[in-house]
């Protein structure tokens, strides 16, 4: 043969290295020696790859780039290779950017992103950064044609557009054209029980009226607590019922040597808050009908008779 014993052996190495590094099959940027250094090819490279032309294992491009010849028909997986990479990384940087988009943005980056050059090896939040860029000067484009006397499209300055509405994208892709903008209506005021929910949690308060109660010397911002005191909070308990809870509870348990030892925010404040709660309404001992100065004298005659 042209190229000598093992020429089976070389094209091989030749086609696992195309597939590996030029999936396409074009082997740009390589001359006749990378692509004998790629073959393991021991002889002189330019007659190796003037013998693989001249069989028709290579082609040659106007530019001079050599190809492997039919390298998609017949590898038409490793072909696909880059754009596979590139639709699987794009999926990933939409799942982590629902993280940090808003829902009514999201579709808009879905657009932008499927017809924005992807850089193999871009991390996410470079990604975002050259959105929050674009979104930036489409802002700044919408800012400038509804200012002046240029005639506003949508009430100006208030409501401001969301992303949604002024996208830009290629007009095959995207689905807000100017025909379909409508003004954002204005956000509907919460119901007195949502605003209830949205108020800010008083943790030290009620973890300071625990250690003042039961003696105890328990963070406001361990993240344990935390999360029992929201919990409780978010099914609609405030402030007064963890106090009253909490009172209660001491009253029944702050002179038993066993029980006090779960006056603590993962007893107190568990999945039994509510009933502890009915019991404290119940005028139980220690409830909210006890006055918590009595509770206090308490404490102090436990630590005096110590």
């Amino acid at each position: 043969m042209l190229v000598g014993d093992g020429a089976t052996g070389y094209l091989i190495d030749l086609w696992i290295g195309t597939a590996a590094n030029r999936p396409s099959g074009e082997l740009h940027g390589w001359d006749e020696m990378d692509i004998a250094l790629e073959a393991n090819y021991p002889g002189d490279a330019k007659e190796f790859v003037a013998a693989l032309v001249q069989v028709g294992f290579l082609d040659v491009a106007e530019d001079g780039t050599y190809l492997v010849h039919d390298w998609v028909d017949h590898n038409g997986y490793a072909s696909d290779a880059d754009t596979r990479s590139e639709v699987a990384s794009k999926n990933q940087i939409i799942r982590w950017a629902k993280k940090h988009l808003k829902v009514s943005d999201l579709d808009c980056f879905k657009q932008w992103l499927k017809n924005h050059p992807y850089k193999k090896g871009t991390g996410y939040k470079e990604v975002l950064s050259e959105y929050k860029v674009y979104t930036d000067s489409i802002r700044s484009v919408y800012d400038g044609n509804t200012n002046g006397n240029t005639p506003s499209p949508l009430p100006y300055p208030s409501p401001l557009p969301s992303l949604k509405d002024i996208c830009i994208v290629p007009q095959e892709t995207c689905e807000h054209d100017e025909q379909s903008r409508e003004p954002v209506p204005e956000p509907e005021e919460p119901e007195r029980g949502e605003k209830q929910k949205q108020d800010t949690i008083p943790y030290r308060e009620i973890i300071d009226h625990l250690n003042d109660v039961c003696g105890c010397g328990f963070k406001p911002t361990t993240k344990g607590t935390r999360q029992l005191i929201r919990a409780r909070w978010n099914e609609g308990f405030r402030l007064t019922d963890f106090k009253s809870v909490i009172s209660c509870k001491f009253g029944q348990w702050g002179t038993d040597s066993e029980m006090c030892s779960f006056l603590r925010p993962q007893t107190l404040f568990s999945n039994k808050f509510e009933a502890y709660l009915n019991e404290a309404k119940k005028g139980g001992k220690g409830s909210v009908r006890s006055d918590i100065e009595q509770t206090m004298q308490k404490l102090k005659s436990m630590e005096a008779g110590k």
